[in-house]
């Protein structure tokens, strides 16, 4: 088979160019994931002499019911305060449960079991006598706070989904390394993309149909990211998967091929791109989520 000899550029024009293809992507990826919905960690609200702390529940079990605890301290004699949860789910009719003094200044109640899947909205009050005094959230947003009833996934699912998330990583990682051997020893190695297509298949059959499978029988959707959710660790699966298949794309002939005559960029972008890809995902790993 006859190869056509590629096109060779500077490094430093390759930088460039490369910098005006990923550079954008690397920047619109990085918006998109910041404007992910976040969680507050304390709410607090003080009005006249009480004054309410609590660390919001973000999540829970499905079929058991939720304890909710507060520090709620003040009042005209330290003693008679009366606190409660307001709850709903499902845009249902508002219901309360009482909240009991555990130790001083520390108060606890209950919601109720709920079904997989189900989001629970709540809020707290404290009442001296008839009057309320106090609330968590301070200024009551429609939902108050927003509490998710967890499922339990399939074990031999989560441990596959698991299992080949860090085999993908791998691959990425060697991906990475192998280009920075390149750009430090001045030579291209054309199994890189291989290497790399290797991940992205692991990648996509983790994230898709198990990491899908395990989000459905855990909250009983499949899918929460982008378009029709915020969900930072689907945006951020999505973000990697575009990135390495966008790779295979740009480096399809040196991919299929071993032929980079037939790639959409110059072949010595190729380390650039690949160990860009690479950061970009153990960065993306290693933001909670």
């Amino acid at each position: 088979m006859r190869v056509r000899p590629c096109r060779r550029l500077a490094p430093a024009r390759a930088r460039a160019l490369l910098a005006a293809v990923l550079g954008p992507a690397l920047v619109l990826a990085l918006a998109f994931l910041g404007g992910c919905e976040t969680k507050p960690v304390v709410e607090e609200s003080k009005d006249r002499w009480v004054r309410i702390r609590h660390i919001p529940v973000e999540e829970t079990k499905a079929g058991r019911p939720t304890t909710i605890q507060a520090e709620i301290t003040g009042g005209p004699s330290g003693r008679d305060i009366t606190a409660f949860i307001f709850y709903r789910s499902g845009g249902g009719p508002l219901q309360n449960s009482d909240m009991r003094p555990l130790e001083t200044g520390k108060y606890f109640g209950t919601i109720p079991a709920r079904s997989r899947g189900e989001k629970i909205e709540y809020y707290i009050e404290a009442r001296t006598g008839s009057d309320i005094v106090a609330r968590v959230p301070a200024k009551l947003r429609a939902e108050g706070f927003v509490l998710a009833v967890k499922g339990t996934p399939n074990h031999y699912v989560l441990v596959a989904h698991i299992v080949i998330i860090f085999i993908a990583l791998f691959f990425f990682i060697f991906a990475g390394y192998l280009s920075w051997r390149a750009l430090r020893h001045r030579r291209t190695l054309l199994f890189i993309p291989r290497v790399a297509f290797l991940g992205t298949v692991a990648f996509f059959i983790a994230s898709i149909p198990l990491g899908m499978a395990v989000a459905y029988q855990t909250y009983g959707t499949p899918w929460t990211g982008f378009p029709v959710g915020r969900d930072l660790t689907d945006n951020k699966s999505l973000v990697i998967l575009i990135w390495w298949a966008v790779c295979a794309v740009l480096y399809r002939g040196s991919l299929w091929r071993k032929d980079p005559s037939h790639d959409i960029l110059p072949m010595v972008t190729l380390p650039y791109a690949h160990l860009a890809g690479a950061v970009l995902t153990l960065v993306l790993f290693l933001l909670p989520h």
